[in-house]
């Protein structure tokens, strides 16, 4: 018998509208090393108080509250979670400037306990029972195949 994933039910998962799977797009910016930072962006979403006081709970209050899908993620100690030396954080660094720069994701610094925090905004959702999400990434693939899908269209008189 096989082994079923026995994680946690509540636990978030990403999923993929089966549309992006079939865009050529989408599927070559899966195949690059941004791909698996943005990856690992999104699996470290906050998306619940984290304790009294804690950074976690900061960003919940401040952006998953308010409908937006945020964390906060040192860019040494990811590199070395996605089994990168630590001194890879500037592959990390131009990988999220590259996401930015897509419109993938956007960093805000917010000040707390006196320090800029930086913050990476991944995408939105709507606080409803269902807590519906959509990421930038996502809507920007979207949207091009919507536009690729009009650009093809032609009407012969």
């Amino acid at each position: 018998m096989r082994d079923r994933f026995k994680g946690n039910r509540g636990e978030p998962f990403l999923k993929i509208p089966v549309s992006l799977l079939r865009s050529p797009d989408f599927l070559k910016w899966q195949g690059k090393a941004e791909y698996g930072t943005w990856e690992y962006l999104y699996s470290y979403i906050i998306r619940g108080p984290m304790g009294e006081d804690s950074l976690g709970t900061f960003i919940y209050e401040e952006y998953y509250k308010k409908g937006l899908l945020a964390g906060r993620w040192n860019q040494k100690q990811m590199a070395e979670n996605m089994g990168k030396s630590r001194n890879s954080n500037s592959q990390i660094s131009r990988h999220t400037k590259s996401l930015e720069k897509q419109g993938f994701l956007y960093k805000e610094y917010k000040p707390r306990n006196g320090k800029k925090t930086l913050i990476y905004v991944l995408g939105t959702q709507d606080n409803s029972s269902m807590k519906n999400e959509i990421l930038f990434a996502f809507e920007h693939f979207s949207k091009s195949d919507v536009q690729d899908g009009l650009d093809n269209l032609s009407i012969k008189v």
